[in-house]
């Protein structure tokens, strides 16, 4: 069995998670590839070339953006042909407000493709818009608890493959919100993601380019001032990074992180890693 890492990872977050998993792969020997989605353009030749048309194992991570799974990840899995008695074990990091529906909407395309899911986690981790505030949603994650919960996650799932224990995870599983949050959150799966306005104040801008460099989705243009295209996910990695800050959102820093802080207070998730597995 093949293994393959993918992920989005604006932040770093789930980069770190993913590369907690390929060290369990390799104390375990296994054959795999990493991939991270922001910086090979073309994961699924890569992915393709790699697994061949061999049934093969997919560790597939993403940030919660506003509930759900980031657009790159949905559009990889939505491309995938895996063969018969593939697995999928896909993965979440969130940043302490809520961890949305990110699994749930994963798992339904994953499964609907033909994936057998042997298990899931969500991830917590300090939210990615307060890295330089004090006290952060989610402080100090992912920490090594956290870590070890994915390794042993990891364990689970490749000993599981090699006894041939072919139980999934399903859907329903991974539909973990409070029923009423979570009607709520599915309304956004058939509409479409409204980016956030975003302009530039040109006194500010140096053109160092450190936008454009940093934006998984290449959506960043110099010309000379940051031009942002349709590829734009919302991450937020260009206003978050920005050293002049002179990428300019319709709220302030400020109002952004006294809304993440009211959100987290109000849905009062626990702040912890989950690893989920088949019952």
């Amino acid at each position: 069995m093949k293994y393959v890492i993918a992920f989005s990872s604006p932040a770093g977050s789930t980069r770190k998670i993913g590369l907690a998993i390929k060290e369990s792969l390799e104390e375990l020997g296994r054959d795999f590839i990493l991939t991270d989605l922001g910086k090979d353009r073309d994961s699924l030749a890569t992915i393709e070339k790699f697994k061949g048309a061999d049934p093969y194992c997919l560790f597939i991570g993403t940030p919660v953006l506003r509930d759900l799974a980031a657009a790159p990840v949905m559009s990889l899995i939505s491309s995938l042909s895996p063969a018969a008695q593939s697995f999928a074990v896909p993965y979440c990091t969130w940043g302490g407000a809520a961890s949305g529906i990110a699994i749930y909407q994963m798992g339904q395309v994953l499964l609907d493709k033909g994936f057998l899911i042997p298990a899931a986690a969500r991830v917590i981790a300090s939210h990615s818009i307060m890295h330089n505030v004090d006290n952060p949603v989610g402080a100090g994650h992912p920490d090594e608890e956290d870590l070890m919960a994915v390794k042993n996650m990891t364990r689970f799932v490749v000993e599981s493959i090699d006894s041939g224990m072919l139980r999934s995870l399903e859907l329903q599983a991974l539909d973990y919100p409070r029923p009423e949050l979570a009607d709520e959150m599915k309304k956004k799966l058939s509409a479409p993601m409204p980016l956030t306005p975003k302009t530039v104040d040109e006194e500010l801008c140096t053109s160092c380019g450190i936008c454009a460099s940093e934006c998984p989705a290449g959506a960043i243009e110099l010309d000379p001032t940051p031009k942002f295209s349709d590829a734009c996910f919302d991450c937020l990695n260009c206003f978050r990074l920005c050293p002049e800050n002179a990428i300019k959102l319709p709220v302030t820093l400020d109002q952004m992180i006294a809304m993440i802080r009211n959100r987290s207070k109000t849905i009062n998730e626990a702040q912890r890693t989950v690893a989920l597995y088949p019952q």
